[in-house]
């Protein structure tokens, strides 16, 4: 069977609905000289969507471009190309920390006293389309802000030791308003951490001052993974 010149380009989006992945498939089309994505078809199968491939573009040469796809995933899209001449190439982009599987993004709080460490921080989530709501520096005015804005926010980055009072003890209070707060607690040295109020507390991991900015990255992608 001929193969067509003419080239497709297909996009593949991973999402999760009620707990299960879901993948919205369609063609990029170029409007006003730019690629957007086409009306979206959802599979709740990646199998039954490369088989749904197969046969509609085995005609055309295609270009296969994937979002937020698993390893495992990616891998299966890789060795569909095996013995497919019509698939000209394969391009996997992992979805943004910061994004959820809804589409809306992540929203930060940052708490501490250290300029420094407020900046690394910072520097970390941005780049991941992470939303930083605000910043404080004390517990004063942090309680104030959340006290208030508690809805907005689904990520606590808390300095242990402030000047008015500790991060377990802001991290006590918040709590109160969302039980599911996500919090971050960032340390000067190993001993300073309470492994009881820890677990009492939920807390989801601890983070070492100065901050490593790779190990912080690397411990946000297990946390969310």
């Amino acid at each position: 069977m001929a193969i067509s010149s003419r080239t497709k380009t297909l996009y593949i989006l991973r999402w999760i609905k009620f707990s299960k992945p879901v993948y919205h498939f369609g063609e990029l089309v170029i409007v006003d000289g730019k690629f957007i994505p086409g009306p979206a078809i959802v599979y709740h199968s990646l199998n039954l969507l490369i088989q749904t491939i197969k046969n509609r573009y085995q005609k055309f040469k295609i270009n296969i471009i994937t979002m937020g796809l698993t390893k495992d995933e990616r891998n299966v899209i890789d060795r569909f190309k095996i013995g497919n001449p019509q698939i000209s190439g394969i391009k996997h982009i992992q979805k943004p920390l910061g994004k959820k599987s809804d589409g809306s993004l992540f929203r930060v709080f940052l708490v501490d006293n250290d300029f420094s460490t407020l900046k690394d921080v910072k520097e970390v989530i941005v780049p991941q389309h992470f939303e930083l709501v605000s910043i404080a520096r004390t517990g004063s005015q942090a309680y104030e802000f959340f006290s208030k804005q508690y809805k907005n926010i689904d990520i606590l980055f808390v300095g242990l030791q402030l000047n008015d009072c500790t991060g377990y003890q802001l991290i006590e209070e918040f709590k109160k308003f969302n039980r599911d707060l996500i919090t971050i607690v960032m340390v000067y040295s190993e001993k300073d951490i309470d492994a009881i109020i820890s677990n009492r507390l939920h807390i989801n991991f601890h983070i070492k001052k100065p901050v490593v900015k790779s190990e912080l990255l690397d411990k946000i992608k297990r946390m969310l993974s």
